[in-house]
């Protein structure tokens, strides 16, 4: 196995967790006394007795969950552009257009954000060349509620954390309208390694009782750049999330403590990648489709949950042609972070093709015609990592052919020098019976009918080696006049040659 690529892990993971429990304690000392308050771009401060008091009304505890399973890393999509249509009926073969009555440009806002409630998406636009929030720039999954507004509104107050209903705190809070708001997962402490890890897994169904709830990652995004006054669509379409779709969240576990898509340099997860085992040389064999490039590997992240979903695998190898592939594992912890190895795959050929169906054509008579290659292959198969060979690829050797038994050597080799042979007998008659006849073509005195008894008296032989004798002589007689008789005698042997003679008897 070749280390291609693994960013640094401390040796000790009790070191590193007594490291971050001291990281985190002196956050909570910073964070209780340092609140601010985000109103119109400028930063206000608030004591921890303001804190209480002003910030007290919001949304979002809710029921917990226990899923625990890992999923991919969201994307933030691309730029693209929509067309402006007044329907969202569709036709069989339609593709949906996910365009709305475009608001135009409001100065000082770039953006523009639509939240599908019923599809818990969030996409932000930005302005085409006309000045229209009609570019989808980026898809956010979210959690939102049964008690989340439909219609448009404008964002005012801006908080870094806020205090929301249930004692529990929200990272980059935006007010949308009352009490309703943008807000991270909640933290059960204004500190961010103590995320309500139930709540994050619940990402992308409806989980709060009224406010947007989204990854700090993109929380922040929207805190960052769309100042207070921004647009913010609220509207249902559970078919169909955005135009860029709905990205996934990854789950977390207890003990996580922070977000996974926290920005902060402290965050663990931006520190400590998954463990990436079981990468290793091998070697297959040529058509083995047994072998699987995931055999065996596995990855982990820092919490010890199997992360072997999020591996993937650059490289490409052909099980069908010998030689050595290369392969880049690459395991991510859902950040970013990665560890990569390289894999060096050699396929081997040591098997010989296999003869599969046999040749057919074991006897050779004058009704065969030329007796060339392709007729003594006639019938023969022969595969090679389960592959039909080319039947030109079977090499014959023999003598010239003669008159009964002939031995055939077929040979059979594959790309990498591995042979088979088979060799068979054929049995070659193409001469036909003889049939001898007497000499004499006068018919006697005494003969009064000239009749089959007869003709078969006049055959003296039938020469041929299986003992075909004068009673397998096919006989007919044409009487041509008074006196004169014309005879045929037909013979056919054991492999089908045939012999005609005829003859003319006159009677004297």
């Amino acid at each position: 196995m070749k280390k291609h690529n693994k960013i640094t892990i401390k040796k000790s993971v009790l070191v590193v967790m007594a490291t971050l429990s001291a990281v985190a304690t002196a956050s909570i000392g910073i964070c209780v006394k340092d609140f601010f308050i985000k109103n119109n771009n400028n930063y206000i401060a608030v004591t921890d007795d303001e804190l209480t008091t002003a910030l007290s009304s919001d949304t979002s505890n809710s029921e917990l969950s226990d899923n625990n399973i890992y999923t991919d890393r969201d994307s933030t999509g691309v730029l693209g552009e929509t067309i402006e249509k007044d329907t969202l009926n569709l036709g069989a073969n339609d593709e949906y257009d996910y365009s709305f009555a475009y608001q135009e440009k409001v100065d000082g806002y770039d953006y523009y954000i639509r939240v599908n409630r019923a599809a818990n998406c969030v996409t932000i636009y930005g302005l085409d060349d006309s000045g229209f929030y009609s570019v989808p720039l980026r898809a956010m999954i979210c959690s939102t509620g049964e008690a989340t507004p439909l219609g448009i509104y404008t964002t005012s107050d801006m908080y870094t954390w806020r205090m929301l209903e249930g004692d529990v705190f929200g990272q980059y809070a935006i007010r949308i309208h009352g009490s309703i708001m943008f807000h991270s997962v909640p933290y059960y402490t204004p500190n961010k390694n103590d995320i309500e890890y139930e709540e994050y897994n619940k990402l992308g169904e409806k989980a709060s009782l009224g406010c947007i709830r989204l990854k700090v990652e993109d929380e922040k995004w929207i805190y960052d750049n769309c100042p207070a006054g921004t647009t913010v669509d609220i509207y249902d379409d559970a078919e169909h999330p955005g135009p860029l779709g709905k990205p996934s969240a990854m789950k977390i576990n207890l003990g996580c403590g922070w977000d996974p898509t926290d920005p902060d340099e402290n965050n663990p997860w931006k520190h400590y990648v998954a463990s990436l085992t079981g990468v290793s040389d091998r070697t297959v064999e040529r058509g083995d489709l047994t072998f699987n490039v995931m055999d065996g590997v596995k990855a982990m992240d820092i919490y010890g949950n199997d992360v072997s979903e999020c591996i993937s695998i650059n490289g490409n190898v052909d099980l069908y042609t010998p030689g050595t592939y290369e392969l880049v594992y690459t395991a991510s912890d859902g950040t970013g972070n990665n560890i990569s190895y390289i894999s060096e795959v050699t396929v081997i050929d040591t098997i010989a093709p296999v003869i599969t169906s046999y040749p057919v054509n074991k006897l050779v008579t004058s009704l065969t015609g030329e007796v060339t290659d392709d007729f003594l292959r006639e019938g023969m198969t022969v595969t090679d990592a389960d592959i039909e060979m080319d039947s030109s690829d079977i090499i014959l050797t023999y003598e010239p052919i003669h008159e009964g038994f002939n031995d055939i050597s077929y040979t059979i080799t594959d790309i990498a020098g591995n042979t088979t042979e088979y060799s068979q007998s054929i049995f070659v008659d193409t001469v036909a019976p003889q049939i001898i006849l007497n000499e004499d073509k006068n018919i006697p005195e005494d003969i009064e009918v000239v009749d089959e008894a007869y003709a078969r008296s006049r055959v003296l032989d039938v020469i041929e080696e299986n003992g075909i004798d004068s009673d397998g002589v096919i006989i007919t007689i044409k009487k041509i006049k008074k006196s004169v008789y014309h005879i045929t005698y037909s013979c056919t042997d054991f492999y089908g040659n045939e012999s005609i003679v005829t003859e003319e008897l006159v009677r004297p």
